[in-house]
């Protein structure tokens, strides 16, 4: 699974009739970079596997049986690449927003009602970057819900004063 010429580590389990991927028979390998999945019948992804491996950089699960996609991929540190064409998917989790090195993201051929077919036929790095807002909102909103009253009185009353100063701006 080692290919010498670059001492990349992939694991290549294309056309196997897999129903799942057995993540664990692999987990020796820490630096394994690339796994190839796709034209299988995999129903589901073990979210465990995100942790098992921290330099994978490429995941193509393309032409399985897959319903939904791991919140567990939350904040892999490398990973570059999702590839999850003609799936059974309906909903992508927002957590792909936080994934710091995403640059490709394929997800057509699946029943998606999350995001939209609006934002679902932006261009591949649009996508990202509406996941990336969507994520960095709901973290944003979180924080927010964590500060104490006084803090959620101070912002309250920042804001109310910024909204005051654009009104005088227009005015002027």
């Amino acid at each position: 699974f080692e290919n010498t010429c670059t001492g990349e580590i992939f694991v290549n389990l294309a056309r196997k009739s897999l129903i799942n991927f057995p993540w664990q028979n692999y987990n020796d390998f820490k630096n394994l970079l690339y796994i190839d999945l796709p034209e299988n019948n995999i129903k589901e992804i073990d979210g465990k596997m995100f942790a098992a491996f921290p330099n994978l950089k490429w995941l193509d699960l393309r032409y399985n049986q897959l319903t939904s996609f791991p919140k567990e991929v939350q904040n892999h540190p490398n990973l570059n690449t999702i590839l999850l064409n003609d799936n059974k998917i309906t909903e992508l989790p927002i957590e792909i927003g936080s994934l710091p090195k995403l640059q490709g993201l394929t997800v057509c051929g699946n029943p998606i009602i999350f995001p939209t077919n609006q934002i679902l036929e932006l261009y591949e790095s649009e996508l990202i970057d509406y996941f990336k807002r969507c994520w960095k909102e709901q973290t944003h909103e979180i924080s927010l819900r964590e500060q104490t009253p006084t803090e959620k009185k101070n912002l309250k009353y920042a804001k109310k004063k910024i909204k005051t100063n654009r009104r005088c701006w227009e005015i002027c």
